[in-house]
């Protein structure tokens, strides 16, 4: 007969009131994600962005709740579908429960994306995001999440960090929920046109950034003309 000692690993909830402007803010998700030993984190590059934890959505009121949280560092990150970029707030989860009030600022950068011809842009993807020159997750950062049951959070993949905004008919664009405190620069690309950037900026809590216009460039085309050997011509090009 032997006796078998089984241990569980100590798993508690954290939750609490995200608000924006002082106001509950449903909808928003608000995930953990585990940091890394800085030994660990020297030795390897974190792929795909993975390191993604246990989540949860806020309801009506503004109040979340994330279950089976292992004790330890994390990263608290909170995404919403109007907000530009994800805020991010450290927290240490010990052996009991917890509970963490998110308050989210409301900084906007607002403009307008034109083309050479000084003509509006209309539906140019506009984004926000750090200067690769800033954040150390300035190169593409991808994650993937499945999960099951019915929520629309069952299969989901971002390309980058933050998402993307669309210009209206006149190429205005509202960039709502940028990160204050940092350096951003603002990006736009559209078809047929080549991609441009703003210079840096950097916003406060609730701040507000108008007329960072962008203009877009004509993309160039090349011309190549093949010919059979012996008869290649400097022409077509």
């Amino acid at each position: 007969v032997t006796a078998l000692e089984l241990l569980a690993p100590l798993r508690v909830a954290l939750r609490g009131v995200v608000t924006e402007g002082g106001a509950p803010l449903a909808g928003a998700l608000v995930t953990l994600e585990r940091k890394a030993d800085e030994s660990e984190e020297s030795g390897r590059m974190m792929m795909f962005g993975m390191g993604g934890g246990p989540s949860g959505r806020t309801d009506g009121r503004g109040r979340y709740e994330v279950q089976n949280v292992k004790s330890g560092d994390y990263t608290a990150r909170v995404t919403h579908k109007s907000r530009a970029m994800p805020a991010e707030v450290d927290v240490t989860i010990g052996s009991d429960d917890r509970e963490l009030d998110i308050a989210l600022d409301v900084a906007v950068i607002e403009g307008r994306v034109t083309g050479p011809d000084g003509k509006p842009v209309a539906r140019a993807k506009v984004r926000v995001e750090r200067p690769s020159s800033g954040r150390p997750t300035g190169a593409v950062r991808m994650v993937v999440a499945f999960a099951g049951g019915e929520s629309d959070e069952s299969t989901r993949m971002w390309g980058g960090d933050e998402p993307t905004a669309r210009t209206d008919e006149d190429g205005r664009y509202s960039l709502r929920g940028v990160q204050p405190g940092v350096k951003l620069v603002v990006k736009a690309e559209a078809k047929g046109f080549r991609s441009a950037k703003s210079e840096e900026l950097e916003l406060g809590p609730n701040d507000a950034r108008a007329r960072v216009d962008l203009q877009l460039l004509q993309s160039g085309s090349i011309e190549v003309s093949v010919f059979r050997g012996g008869e290649l011509q400097a022409d077509g090009i």
